[in-house]
């Protein structure tokens, strides 16, 4: 049996990313009408990331876009370069007709209004 070690062959091809997601830093606030969803995801531009809500499951996602020139190389990065991936789970009925989100300095902001049939009532007592 032989232990070797094979080089790879050399090629000017730039590197892939990583398969798989990193989950962003996220902050959740709440008021009576709904909740905000604050989520950090640097590198990702405003058509870049997507959010879905599906049976009850807010899922956000945001593709990275390499920002360096060309000829750049880095020596040691601190943050991998994968994309992210974040799902909630909501315990609340959402109004999904009047969810909205907006991107401002890598940061992209959820808004989740409460539905009416969710929102606590009173009950008057004959």
């Amino acid at each position: 049996m032989k232990n070797q070690i094979q080089k790879k062959p050399e090629t000017s091809e730039a590197p892939t990313k990583p398969h798989g997601y990193r989950r962003p830093h996220y902050a959740v606030s709440s008021d009576e009408a709904g909740y905000d969803v604050s989520i950090h995801m640097p590198g990702v531009n405003r058509g870049g990331s997507t959010v879905t809500l599906e049976r009850g499951t807010l899922t956000v996602e945001g593709n990275v876009t390499e920002t360096a020139p060309d000829a750049w190389r880095s020596l040691h990065r601190e943050l991998p370069r994968r994309d992210f991936r974040l799902q909630l789970r909501l315990n609340v009925e959402v109004d999904e007709g009047a969810i909205a989100a907006r991107t401002e300095d890598g940061i992209l902001k959820v808004r989740l209004p409460i539905a009416e049939a969710a929102k606590p009532r009173s009950i008057e007592i004959e």
